[in-house]
């Protein structure tokens, strides 16, 4: 798992009639690219942003969406959460 080096969001996208909530979550992790400087070079990692969704069920705890940026990112690091690229280049995580 790459670790998130900041989160962007996280927010409620479906409250099904049982009481689990869907949400997305969208941050930047590291290491999702490899890019080459120059042929000579090595390739080098960069960050990206990824997205993913997640479901809480009734009773369990939900993300601190008014909490800081501190408590959102240990909230999701405790995750085993699928990330996936934003971007349109091909992903490497």
């Amino acid at each position: 798992m790459n670790p998130i080096l900041q989160v962007l969001s996280i927010e409620p996208d479906l409250v099904e009639k049982d009481g689990t909530t869907h949400y997305i979550a969208t941050a930047v992790l590291q290491d999702v690219y490899k890019v080459r400087t120059s042929l000579l070079d090595p390739a080098e990692w960069r960050p990206g942003q990824c997205s993913c969704c997640f479901e809480v069920d009734p009773g369990e705890e939900h993300p601190p969406l008014e909490g800081s940026a501190k408590d959102q990112l240990s909230y999701l690091d405790d995750l085993d959460l699928d990330w996936k690229s934003d971007d349109d280049e091909e992903p490497l995580i």
